[in-house]
């Protein structure tokens, strides 16, 4: 039986590491980081986009690219996106996975987390460790200089990971008129300069 999700936004964007990709912000977070930017993401009683693991992956065919799996926890829906993982792989085993989490992946290796070894297993790129705003990081992947990347699968080398260029802000206007913004580490005082600017205007950010 397919797996739901409880998924709060899909956007096709660009990952400065990964290049085009699906990315998928899961709701729910057991983290509760000061300064998080998608603080929307965090409450997981709340049923955003609740959708089958089957739709998604039909979902990421329609345009296949990277995928990147944030949130929200991504290991706090684990099973769910294992099963994801394994219909995208069977059709196109090729495409590369990075998924953010707020654990240190010394706790995602106790098998204290239900589905967490089979998900780092899955993976080929991991970014761990809580947001702390007080040390904003400068790596285009990274929200502070804590966390840490994980080259875990085959599908993205050292050297594509050194060769990383600053962080970027990425803003989007979708079809409905709502306006994506996606940035990491020092980016995010601009983010949220950027976000009361926009506020002060009468728009909505999503």
């Amino acid at each position: 039986m397919s797996r739901l999700l409880n998924i709060q936004s899909l956007w096709r964007g660009r990952c400065p590491l990964l290049g085009p990709a699906l990315m998928v912000w899961v709701q729910g977070c057991p983290f509760r980081c000061p300064g998080c930017f998608n603080s929307d993401a965090l409450d997981g009683e709340r049923q955003c986009l609740m959708m089958f693991s089957t739709r998604l992956a039909e979902v990421f065919s329609e345009e296949p690219a990277a995928l990147v799996l944030s949130g929200g926890e991504p290991f706090a829906q684990a099973s769910a996106l294992v099963e994801l993982i394994q219909l995208i792989r069977h059709e196109m085993p090729e495409v590369p996975i990075l998924a953010y989490t707020g654990y240190r992946l010394e706790h995602l290796l106790t098998g204290e987390i239900e589905g967490a070894a089979a998900l780092l297993n899955s993976l080929d790129v991991l970014v761990d460790g809580p947001f702390l705003r007080q040390r904003l990081s400068n790596h285009p992947l990274l929200g502070s200089d804590n966390q840490r990347v994980f080259l875990l699968g085959p599908r993205v080398s050292a050297a594509r990971l050194k060769a990383l260029d600053k962080p970027q802000i990425q803003l989007d206007l979708d079809g409905n008129g709502r306006l994506r913004m996606v940035g990491t580490g020092g980016n995010g005082r601009d983010m949220h300069e950027i976000t009361r600017l926009i506020a002060d205007r009468g728009l909505i950010l999503e």
